[in-house]
């Protein structure tokens, strides 16, 4: 998601010093149930496949499943129409609609024709902007499951989205050009003279930095300056890191600060290393994770 320039800005923090803080529990350990079909068949290569492209999708690693039911799809095969849905449901995930519409399609033609399935790409197909297509298939979606009341709520929700682009635009939004990446950038808050948002831009190689669900970096901190003081709506300088204070190995952000700049409140995520034999070292399921809000009151110096 790009940043837009109608928010706020924030200035560089040069020295933090942490004072005390807090963390406030919003989320603990979650039980989190997955049902994986994974039985063992030697003689189809693609079954295995379809198994671990399931297995990373129950561990939240959708960019790496994409890659193997890509290898399944590029094979005449049984395995074809449910690696055409899997693909679909990943792309929709990473919140990426454009490829989600496109699998969606190819799923339905490759006979997925379950409810739940035209449901699902109807919803693409209106965040896409396909108001009319959408509309159709929430339609026949009520003749399926007639007992469903969102059909008909959607399917109204569609005419009015049309008959709003005709309305004249009462706001100008511009692309934040220098502030926005490849990957996703948003929580704009201003700090002073400059800017902080949060972005999963890739900060380095480095292959542990990478988070599963979307290919991209963890999300994290990040400052500039306006090229030209006191103007927020146009170029901004090199974008830097927050400081270490905020970025730790996982995600931090979205961040606010309060009125006189002496405290700033984030959301953190933690995730908890395994600490049994077989997995020593490594990051336990997603069970494991904490979300936090965590206060920090910082004296800039």
């Amino acid at each position: 998601m790009p940043l837009m320039y109608f928010t706020g800005v924030s200035a560089v923090i040069n020295s933090a010093i942490l004072i005390n803080e807090r963390y406030f529990i919003l989320m603990t350990r979650p039980c989190l149930f997955f049902i994986l079909f994974l039985t063992a068949c030697t003689g189809n290569p693609a079954f295995g496949q379809i198994g671990e492209a399931k297995k990373q999708m129950a561990l939240y690693n959708y960019s790496e499943a994409l890659p193997v039911l890509n290898k399944i799809l590029q094979k005449d095969g049984k395995d074809k129409k449910e690696a055409a849905l899997l693909m679909a449901v990943c792309f929709l995930k990473q919140n990426d609609v454009l490829n989600a519409r496109l699998w969606f399609a190819k799923a339905i033609e490759y006979g997925n024709n379950e409810p739940s399935t035209l449901f699902s790409y109807a919803q693409v197909l209106r965040s896409c902007g396909d108001y009319l297509k959408a509309k159709e298939c929430f339609q026949k979606y009520a003749g399926i499951s007639p007992n469903d009341s969102r059909a008909g709520i959607l399917a109204n929700n569609c005419d009015s989205a049309i008959a709003w682009k005709d309305i004249p635009a009462g706001y100008e939004v511009k692309n934040a050009l220098s502030l926005n990446s490849e990957q996703s950038e948003f929580g704009p808050v201003f700090y002073g003279n400059s800017l902080c948002f949060t972005s999963d831009r890739l900060a380095s190689d480095n292959k542990h930095d990478t988070y599963g669900w979307t290919g991209n970096a963890y999300l994290h901190l990040y400052f500039a300056d306006p090229v030209y003081p006191g103007d927020t709506y146009n170029d901004y300088r090199e974008i830097r890191p927050a400081p270490d204070l905020f970025n730790k190995d996982y995600h931090d952000g979205p961040a606010t600060f309060n009125d006189s700049l002496t405290e700033v409140f984030f959301t953190r995520t933690l995730q908890y290393m395994d600490k049994g034999k077989k997995a020593k070292g490594t990051y336990q399921d997603p069970s494991s994770q904490d979300l936090l809000i965590r206060k920090k009151r910082i004296k800039m110096g």
